[in-house]
């Protein structure tokens, strides 16, 4: 059977290089390692999830592929059991930026790794606390699949920190999937700003920041528009 690749797996899969070794977290049908050593892109993967369902599903795709000996599968919590030079590339997607966050705090020596990570939640929260953990955000990329746009992050090696209210490698590289990103971005801040609004105890200094965030937002999506004619 011959592998294909959502959209936002195929993004993920684009930070990969030849040769590297992956260990896909969450790997849930384990359709990415497969595809990575269907395409000779990758000699070995590992691919692990903290259900077994996911994990027999992962292992019949692989079978069905005819790749299942070169993937070594492991049932596990996050990266719990891994070692450091287990892998040169660790892949962590469709999951919460907490979920994320927690599996790279229990696991120091990812510091200084090739990650590749797609929060499905909150995705400004783990961009924040990798830069300020001391881990290197080298690029970033949009990704629209099923109605969505998806974040990927490529986190790789010493880079200076990433901090704005969007992704510098965004900007960057005219992502053309800004506008709408941004859009999304707009929205959510407008829902918060109207609920603390509507709050009978809420903060002046809270709603004014929300306020400051739209406006350079806003400021971003002019920028953005103008790549675009």
């Amino acid at each position: 059977m011959e592998i294909s690749l959502s959209k936002r797996l195929a993004a993920i899969a684009e930070f990969v290089s030849k040769g590297d070794v992956i260990a896909d977290v969450g790997t849930d049908h384990g359709y990415l390692p497969a595809w990575l050593i269907q395409n000779g892109i990758c000699s070995a993967a590992i691919a692990s999830d903290i259900r077994e369902r996911p994990l027999h599903s992962a292992v019949q795709s692989a079978d069905a592929a005819g790749v299942a000996d070169r993937i070594d599968f492991r049932l596990c919590a996050g990266l719990e059991a891994y070692e450091k030079d287990d892998a040169s590339c660790i892949v962590i997607a469709g999951m919460g930026a907490e979920t994320i966050i927690g599996i790279l705090s229990a696991a120091p020596w990812t510091k200084g790794k090739k990650l590749i990570l797609q929060p499905q939640t909150k995705h400004n929260l783990l961009r924040f606390w990798l830069s300020d953990n001391g881990y290197g955000i080298s690029d970033a990329r949009l990704v629209y699949d099923t109605g969505r746009i998806y974040i990927v992050y490529h986190v790789s090696g010493n880079h200076k920190s990433d901090c704005g209210i969007v992704s510098r490698h965004l900007i960057e590289r005219r992502d053309t999937l800004l506008v709408p990103f941004i859009d999304e971005e707009i929205k959510k801040l407008m829902n918060k700003l109207s609920g603390l609004e509507k709050s009978k105890s809420h903060n002046a200094e809270d709603i004014n920041e929300i306020k400051a965030q739209i406006m350079e937002l806003k400021s971003i999506k002019l920028e953005a528009q103008s790549w675009q004619q």
